[in-house]
């Protein structure tokens, strides 16, 4: 079964980490470059991967060292659904009504409460318009804002 923190780990969409191919990451330069047929965009997406995401990608090559891709199938070919091991997560985790994509909006708040701006938000999670930046991550910042200022008026 594909870590379910993977799209937390990155940003990346549920069919990107499931139709990954080892090809794609570079683990000394710490890189995954997605092809333009993979990316809503059409568009080669080079990612930067984190200490852990190398750490997780590392530990899944020396346990799956066959056929090409990150998260293999029975039949060789990636893994398409996650829907019963999802909930299974979910349920031993004690979480309703959370979705996969929830992490990718996860991984974007958690780059914004890292004050990291708009724009590099945007690259990481491959959106050619600043306009879908904002608007997936615009609840997020407006309700990080105001618990702030919740928890200054409690005190």
């Amino acid at each position: 079964m594909p870590c379910p923190c993977s799209p937390f780990l990155t940003g990346a969409k549920k069919n990107e980490v499931l139709g990954a191919r080892r090809d794609q990451f570079d683990l000394a330069a710490g890189t995954w470059s997605k092809p333009a047929s993979t990316t809503k965009q059409a568009k080669l997406h080079h990612v930067p991967l984190s200490g852990p995401a190398i750490e997780l990608l590392a530990a899944l090559k020396s346990r799956h060292e066959r056929g090409p891709f990150v998260f293999p199938g029975r039949n060789g070919q990636p893994i398409t659904d996650i829907k019963r091991s999802w909930a299974t997560i979910c349920k031993r985790a004690g979480l309703q009504d959370f979705r996969k994509h929830d992490l990718r909006h996860s991984f974007a708040s958690l780059l914004i409460n890292e004050a990291l701006g708009l724009p590099a938000i945007g690259q990481l999670l491959g959106h050619s318009r600043r306009e879908t930046t904002d608007s997936h991550l615009a609840l997020e910042t407006t309700r990080a804002a105001t618990e702030k200022v919740g928890r200054l008026i409690k005190m």
